[in-house]
Formats: structure tokens, C-alpha cells, sequence
């Protein structure tokens, strides 16, 4: 072997050594840190508990927000420093359900997480949606009446739930047939969506983070709402459909 061919081998070897002990495993190199921001509107009843929101790592573990200034006027909730991957979330919604989604983090990134977000804003809910529901709710909201409408589909009848406005308020249940039920559902999204098209709006609600008047209604795959319908109409919608169920 040629003194050459012994000094070039030597040194390959050397290279080799040197270029092991330098370089880092991919796994202890510095990984990226970004920030999530959750904008959480009033409507989602978040600030019930300090469960209003989690955010959990691949592992499972719990994250822990920067900030959080959620209240019942809603608000935002920032967690920094986060690495890159695979986050799950859970929120409650404002119709007491759990909604839980992944996000896949490798930016700074922001979500929304209002129920149109959530549930996907339609323009109505279609007869298909209505008649082929297995249930169906609605919150009805304005300063003079509260109401939250559960409506259970068995067979051709309907199972109506309705909590009455005050803490102590008995929980009334109804059994309608199908065709008073829908007639009624209908009525109540053309007389909502019909003030909210012609503008009947309470300019001074817009105000106030949280409108004066709130119609929200979903079933399994279709959500709608109207906000700051001015009070002297919804009020009435809002009684004549609750007779129209319950009596």
C-alpha cells in the first residue's frame, strides 16, 4: 500500500470521527416554537369552569395557556412556546355538547370557535334536515325570555323538552305529532330569518359585545342563527312558537 493511499485513508477516517461526534441527532436539534390563539365568542358557555377549554400535546398532557381572559363575554386564550405537531382540543358549545378537534401545528396559528365555526353556518335549515333528524335544538334568547328547546324524534311523534327560564323552573315535556312540530319549527325560521333579511335590527344592540336578542337552531348537520333582532318582534316569535309546541 502506497504511503499516498495510507495518507488519504487516514485521513477519510479522521473526517469521518470528526463529522460523528459534531453532528447533533435530528431528535437534539432545536425544534421550532409557535403560538395558538383560541377566540372563544360568549355564546359558547366557556366560562363556566376552568374546563372551558383544553388543550392537550401528543403525550395527552394539558396545556397551559399564557393567557386566558375568558369570561362570559368571551375572550381569547394564547399559549406560546408550543412545539410543532399534532394538538387535540375540546370546547362546550352553547348547546351543552363537547366538540373536540386536532390541529396540526407548524405555524402560528389562530382559531375561531364560535358555532358557526363549529356546526357550519347555513343560510336555513332545509325540510330534508328537519324531518330526518333524530333531534333537534334551539336557544331562544332575548331580555324578557330565555328558552332552551330539545326535540326528540320517535317514530312519527316528537318528544319536546323545554326548560323553563328560572333556576328553579320545572323541566316541561311535551308529545306533538310530527306535522304540528315541523309546521312549527318552519314558522319559526321564516319569521326569524324573514326579520333579520327585511333589517329589523336594534342598532343600539351592536353596542354591547352581547346582543340583546340571540335565535340559534341546529340538528344533526345544518346550524342557523339571528342576533339583535329588535326586541318587540322577537318577543313575539319567540311566545307564539313556545305556544305553538307546549300547549
Amino acid at each position: 500500500m502506497s504511503f499516498l493511499f495510507k495518507l488519504i485513508l487516514v485521513g477519510c477516517i479522521i473526517v469521518s470521527i470528526f463529522s460523528c461526534t459534531t453532528k447533533k441527532p435530528v431528535a437534539e436539534k432545536e425544534r421550532k416554537a409557535y403560538s395558538l390563539t383560541i377566540q372563544l365568542p360568549f355564546e359558547s358557555g366557556n366560562y363556566e369552569s376552568d374546563t372551558n377549554f383544553i388543550l392537550k400535546d401528543i403525550s395527552g398532557k394539558i396545556c397551559s395557556p399564557g393567557l386566558d381572559t375568558v369570561t362570559k363575554g368571551g375572550g381569547t386564550i394564547t399559549y406560546d412556546s408550543l412545539t410543532g405537531g399534532i394538538y387535540t382540543y375540546s370546547v362546550k358549545t352553547i348547546f351543552d355538547e363537547t366538540y373536540s378537534s386536532t390541529i396540526n401545528l407548524q405555524k402560528d396559528s389562530t382559531i375561531s370557535l364560535s358555532p358557526g365555526e363549529i356546526y357550519g353556518l347555513k343560510d336555513a335549515i332545509t325540510l330534508d334536515s328537519l324531518t330526518m333528524a333524530d333531534s333537534i335544538k334551539i336557544i331562544l334568547y332575548d331580555t324578557a325570555l330565555y328558552s332552551e328547546v330539545i326535540i326528540r324524534k320517535t317514530k312519527n311523534k316528537y318528544m319536546i323538552s323545554f326548560q323553563g327560564p328560572g333556576k328553579k323552573d320545572k323541566l316541561k315535556q311535551v308529545i306533538k305529532d310530527s306535522t304540528t312540530t315541523i309546521k312549527a319549527l318552519i314558522e319559526l325560521q321564516v319569521s326569524m330569518l324573514g326579520l333579520e333579511a327585511i333589517g329589523m335590527h336594534d342598532p343600539s344592540a351592536y353596542y354591547f359585545y352581547q346582543p340583546e336578542t340571540s335565535f340559534y337552531m341546529k340538528t344533526r348537520n345544518e346550524y342557523i342563527n339571528c342576533d339583535n333582532i329588535l326586541q318587540e318582534y322577537f318577543n313575539k316569535v319567540h311566545r307564539q312558537f313556545l305556544k305553538a309546541i307546549l300547549q
